[in-house]
């Protein structure tokens, strides 16, 4: 769904240039300032489907199911599988939280950004041009972020709890992301190099049965969003 909507000003504004195009303006530069208001519809009607559109899951592995309206994913099975919500993003700045769900004392997930073509069962869960917070029941609940194949030393001892929330936050700098990872009073920071050609999604990766993760808030800037 929210695919179709972002798409749709870019459609009205194709007709608009196109009917525009086949007009006779004679008055100088009526034809560019006619362009510039079209953008500027267009970028507003972006910012308005951001702001009204609730936070939902744009695509999942087979073996994740939704729930809560289509905010969330539940693994009915053990297996990798990933959930990428939300607009493509290649610039300006974003943010989503995340909430986690498991039951019992048992969970393994990942949660950051990820490439926007990841195959949404892919077997390699570290690698890639990925920033993410590794999440693991080992070691009294540790944490650990893994950006562009690279880990970071494990924190432990985090006590994590069905319900606890993962902040991501993206800023995007010449051909770089800035990515903010925030949970549990803690705060992890890593640039990831080389952002891919497909642009990024916020998203979520799990491996055990009966465990999911549910989207609870997003803001994204209109220039976050992909052309």
């Amino acid at each position: 769904m929210a695919c179709a909507l972002l798409a749709l000003p870019d459609e009205l504004l194709a007709t608009v240039l196109a009917a525009l195009a086949r007009s006779r303006l004679e008055e100088p530069g009526a034809l560019f300032r006619a362009a510039r208001t079209c953008r500027r519809i267009h970028q507003a009607a972006l910012a308005w489907i951001c702001h009204v559109e609730p936070s939902i899951v744009g695509a999942r592995g087979p073996s994740l199911e939704l729930v809560g309206g289509g905010s969330g994913v539940r693994q009915t099975r053990h297996g990798n599988a990933f959930a990428l919500a939300g607009p493509i993003l290649r610039s300006g700045s974003a943010s989503a939280t995340f909430r986690l769900d498991f039951e019992g004392g048992l969970y393994l997930f990942q949660i950051g950004v990820f490439p926007a073509d990841l195959r949404l069962d892919s077997g390699d869960i570290l690698g890639g041009k990925r920033c993410a917070l590794y999440v693991v029941s080992s070691s009294r609940g540790c944490a650990a972020v893994h950006c562009d194949g690279v880990g970071s030393d494990l924190t432990t001892g985090l006590g994590w709890r069905p319900g606890d929330t993962i902040k991501v936050d993206v800023t995007f700098e010449g051909g770089a992301a800035r990515v903010t990872l925030s949970a549990k009073g803690k705060t992890w920071s890593k640039t990831l190099q080389g952002v891919p050609a497909c642009g990024l999604r916020f998203g979520a990766g799990m491996f055990l049965k009966n465990t999911g993760a549910t989207i609870v808030r997003t803001s994204v800037d209109t220039a976050a969003l992909a052309d």
